[in-house]
């Protein structure tokens, strides 16, 4: 498609300037290592919009790019995708969904080109080659050929030329440079109760550190390749790994920005990888951690991340290490580019990863909580002192007046701590199979204005779920999308007031009042 530019707000770039120069001064005489700090700013995602061109589209940023499978929302149509907000119609793709039987031409040889092989018209197309909440853990190393991709026939190698062909076949706006990426740690379980041999964990930790060494230099070649194949204009988004070694992810950012004006932008990589975010309820956690062969300390929970399983790894998680590592990374980067993050979790993550810095990332934590049959259900801001409404109004989209009266004319309560956990949710979502909601004729967010919230009500969705009607993961995911991107906005809105502090301060506090906040 050709266009993938993005520009910082002229305020922000004299914040972070002045941020940057007292961080500096402060920290004079400590050790010169990154330390995490506010880079939080706004800025545009200008793209040339749908297939035909016909809708070039500005995006703000800080912006999600919501979740697909070959190229399609999972479960929302035209018509609905239609009554959410635009930016709804940014997209993730993931190259492993379209790696089946059938190659790139198959995409290609569209009447109208691979764009507009999307059903949905997306406006910005951003491609990865890996589905950021499915990746095989027992998948084959990659080799300096390639990767290996799980795809719907299996894991399937793909190379630097066959990933171009994809990539110019699907006409996208940008895509994610092949990496080979590491888990931030390899992770080797020890007995808690016997001392880890100090020789053997010191050997262990030294070949992990060389199967980075050795993914970090792939990626750079892999990153040289990419740019000089045909990939029919798309930009390029250098991605930057080196697991969980500060020193190797600050070289590889070096390396990626020293790549100018040839690249777009940055994807940090290897943040949730070989692992998915749980989205069990807070009963369910176990808060034991776990004792890691390759780490000298046990790892500690984040206070914000009380609700997380223990599938990720410890620099994979929200939390210190990992702020660290960003942080590391961005610290290399120049100001002029987007930084791009897959892995995110719940909106606590996202305002932490927008402090550090980051741009653009996945939604698919509004897709898992689909799944899973929960539905969003928190306020978007505080009660403003001026009485204005939280939930800004949206399109006259209802064709059943009581419902939408109904909708409008409740007001958002808080379920207790206790109600919630005994639920099954947290301070983000509901579990609408509960049976807590089998008579509740409420809509998921009273005060919503969604297409779901507008028409339908908590028991009509707990009782398709309980019948496994495909409707009820249409409905919910309506809201869900609609609820995550409102989220997004709220934050921007509140960036542009200068009350971001205040709001990330809101939803901190949201989660350690509300059970299982993290």
């Amino acid at each position: 498609m050709g266009r993938f530019e993005w520009t910082l707000d002229p305020a922000f770039r004299a914040s972070n300037a002045a941020a940057a120069a007292a961080s500096d001064a402060s920290a004079s005489s400590a050790p010169p290592q990154p330390q995490p700090r506010a880079r939080w700013r706004l800025g545009a995602l200008a793209t040339s919009g749908t297939w035909d061109a016909t809708a070039p589209s500005v995006f703000e940023t800080p912006m999600l790019l919501s979740r697909t499978r070959r190229g399609e929302h999972p479960h929302l149509m035209p018509d609905i995708m239609d009554l959410l907000p635009a930016e709804a119609r940014a997209f993730q793709v993931s190259l492993g969904h379209f790696l089946d039987r059938l190659g790139p031409d198959h995409v290609g040889n569209h009447p109208n080109g691979g764009r507009a092989y999307f059903g949905v018209r997306p406006t910005c197309v951003v491609l990865s080659p890996r589905d950021p909440i499915a990746f095989e853990t027992n998948a084959r190393n990659a080799n300096d050929d390639g990767v290996f991709v799980a795809g719907p026939d299996g894991t399937k190698p793909l190379t630097v030329a066959e990933y171009a062909r994809w990539i110019k076949a699907l006409q996208v706006d940008a895509y994610v440079s092949l990496p080979d990426e590491r888990p931030c740690v390899e992770v080797e379980e020890v007995d808690d109760d016997a001392d880890a041999d100090a020789a053997a964990a010191a050997a262990a930790a030294e070949t992990a550190r060389k199967k980075v060494v050795t993914a970090v230099k792939r990626t750079e070649r892999w990153l040289e390749a990419c740019l000089g194949a045909d990939v029919g204009g798309a930009a390029c988004l250098a991605s930057v790994q080196g697991g969980s070694d500060l020193a190797l992810r600050a070289e590889a950012a070096r390396n990626a920005a020293a790549r100018g004006d040839a690249v777009a932008g940055f994807s940090i990589g290897g943040l949730g990888t070989f692992a998915v975010v749980s989205l069990r309820p807070p009963l369910a956690f176990n808060p034991r951690p776990r004792r890691l062969s390759t780490s000298t300390d046990a790892f500690e929970l984040h206070p914000d991340i009380a609700s997380y399983g223990t599938t990720l790894s410890a620099g994979e998680s929200p939390g210190p290490t990992r702020d660290a590592l960003i942080a590391a990374v961005i610290s290399q980067l120049p100001e002029d580019k987007p930084r791009h993050v897959t892995g995110v979790s719940t909106p606590l993550d996202v305002i932490r990863l927008v402090e550090l810095g980051v741009d653009i990332m996945d939604g698919a934590f509004a897709h898992q909580c689909t799944e899973n049959g929960y539905g969003l259900c928190f306020p978007l801001a505080p009660k403003r002192a001026d009485g204005e409404k939280e939930f800004e109004p949206m399109h006259a989209m209802n064709e059943h007046p009581d419902a939408t009266r109904h909708s409008h004319q409740s007001e958002f309560v808080e379920e207790t701590d206790k109600d919630r956990a005994i639920q099954g949710g947290d301070a983000w979502k509901i579990n609408l199979l509960s049976l807590a909601f089998k008579l509740d004729a409420r809509p998921i967010l009273p005060g919503c204005d969604c297409f779901t919230c507008a028409n339908h009500h908590r028991a009509y969705i707990h009782h398709l779920l309980q019948c496994h009607e495909m409707t009820a993961q249409i409905l919910i995911d309506a809201h869900n999308a609609h609820q995550y991107c409102r989220f997004f906005r709220a934050m921007r809105r509140a960036m542009r007031e200068g009350t971001f502090e205040a709001f990330a301060a809101f939803y901190r506090d949201r989660a350690r009042r509300v059970a299982g906040g993290g």
